[in-house]
């Protein structure tokens, strides 16, 4: 939801489309999600990757060309680290901690919908 345009509606779609067709193998394949398209993909392509591999817990990075630094562990960041993350304010990032505090670790990306 931090990404531009891209509302909660658009986010749950997102995370519909790829609880219905599994991961996605491309950036190109979001573009079929309802509410995304052309259009709106151009927008948000800098701001996203698609990840080859399976990640066991949650992690936030950045696409790998626009930073050098390592994934950020959801369920160990500070703050202060989440607030070193593109979108991510001081509000949301105390948000996910005292989500994780009250609910435990996150195992995947769509764990961090549920957070606000």
């Amino acid at each position: 939801m931090t990404l531009p345009g891209v509302t909660r509606a658009v986010a749950r779609n997102i995370v519909e489309y790829r609880q219905a067709i599994g991961r996605f193998n491309k950036v190109e394949d979001l573009a079929l999600v309802s509410g995304i398209g052309a259009d709106r993909l151009d927008e948000i392509r800098p701001e996203i990757c698609v990840n080859k591999r399976k990640n066991q817990s949650a992690e936030v990075s950045p696409p790998p060309h626009h930073s050098s630094r390592p994934p950020l562990d959801v369920n160990t960041a500070t703050v202060f680290q989440l607030m070193t993350v593109r979108g991510i304010n001081q509000e949301l990032a105390a948000a996910i901690v005292e989500y994780r505090d009250r609910r435990g670790d996150f195992f995947s990306l769509d764990d961090l919908l549920k957070v606000g």
